[in-house]
């Protein structure tokens, strides 16, 4: 391997420790931004009675309400949702109580490495290999992350149905 070669990976890697780190200040800082960021989930939620009040958690995640947005993020120390998992379910009043609209997110350093796997395997013409892995890469994150997306936002729903 050149020179070149061992600087570009090192460099590579360097970049995503650091994206790594960032991703775990923006959590730990609660910037809302970062928690609404990501995918809808594409559940119909039965309404809740009352809006949540205050900060909990569940087996699975901890949560913290601001106005009408609850931030929730997965709790290293539970050890029981994947990593990095995060997201924000926007409360919206409505007929038959309060509606729950959810949004879900993997940590983005994982598909960001996909990407850039995808993207240098294509500038150095070896997408054969390089395509594959990182589509396998990216739904992998994506499905494993969505089930405890699922179950976490369903243990939500029922802490603040037993809440009110």
């Amino acid at each position: 391997m050149s020179t070149t070669g061992v600087t570009f990976a090192a460099g590579a890697a360097l970049l995503f420790v650091a994206s790594m780190v960032v991703e775990s200040v923006l959590l730990r800082w609660r910037i809302n931004a970062y928690f609404q960021a990501g995918f809808p989930l594409f559940l119909t939620m039965v309404p809740i009675p009352n809006a949540p009040e205050g900060s909990g958690s569940t087996a699975t995640v901890r949560w913290e309400v601001t106005g009408d947005l609850v931030r929730w993020w997965a709790d290293p120390a539970m050890r029981s949702a994947p990593s990095g998992l995060h997201g924000s379910v926007q409360l919206a009043a409505g007929q038959g109580g309060v509606h729950l609209f959810v949004r879900w997110a993997p940590p983005w350093t994982p598909l960001l490495a996909a990407a850039w796997l995808i993207g240098l395997g294509m500038v150095r013409g070896e997408a054969m290999v390089t395509l594959p892995i990182g589509l396998v890469m990216i739904a992998g994150v994506l499905f494993l992350y969505r089930q405890a997306a699922v179950r976490a936002v369903a243990e939500m729903r029922w802490a603040w149905v037993q809440q009110a």
